[in-house]
């Protein structure tokens, strides 16, 4: 059954591309064009370049007027870049791209932690990226999967991070890397650190 785009309410799946999904949003590629800056697979090397990143597409979807719901899923998504590791369905873990928490004191730093998922694309997956890279569009297939791979590295970097005695992971990278045709290694690594809850007299 095809997708029904949240922007301007056309058919978002044509034979030739998929719809680009976000959150609950889904965007034909007509409307996607109008966010020239945004990827859902891009790894930002920086805690500033996203932040930068993030004023520019929303800029773009104010400009565009996309609908405030459509608007809403992006704000959600550039969070879960900001923090890898939200809660779902289990408790929310503390991971930041930044060096600290905001309301948090770290107490103690406890080295280098990481978390790989090694995710095969399958056929399919590497059928639609061809058909993507032929006519320059987004492969959905190959972005739900990292997706979903940067969730479950991110946890396991924490569950290391609680094993050395941390509590949470500050500076946390994400790094994709390609081991064969089929194969994508999806890595977060982060420092574990130990942080505690400001109180007003510390503030």
């Amino acid at each position: 059954m095809a997708r029904i785009c949240s922007v301007c309410g056309k058919k978002a799946d044509t034979m030739l591309q998929s719809g680009n999904v976000v959150g609950s949003a889904v965007i034909c590629w007509d409307c996607y064009l109008k966010i020239k800056h945004f990827s859902k697979q891009k790894v930002f090397e920086t805690p500033e370049a996203l932040e930068e990143n993030e004023a520019i597409v929303m800029q773009e979807l104010q400009d565009n007027q996309f609908p405030e719901s459509v608007i809403e899923e992006y704000r959600k998504y550039y969070a879960m870049k900001k923090n890898p590791v939200l809660a779902s369905g289990e408790d929310p873990v503390m991971i930041t791209t930044t060096p600290e928490f905001s309301g948090y004191q770290i107490r103690e730093y406890k080295g280098l932690v990481s978390g790989e998922v090694v995710i095969g694309t399958g056929i399919l997956s590497g059928m639609e990226a061809g058909v993507a890279d032929m006519f320059g569009s987004e492969a959905s297939a190959y972005g739900e999967k990292i997706d979903a791979a940067e969730s479950v590295a991110a946890r396991r970097a924490y569950r290391e991070a609680c094993r050395k005695g941390g509590n949470a992971i500050v500076g946390a990278k994400l790094d994709l890397e390609l081991f064969a045709r089929d194969l994508i290694c999806v890595m977060v690594s982060g420092t574990a650190v130990l942080i505690e809850k400001e109180n007003e007299e510390q503030k």
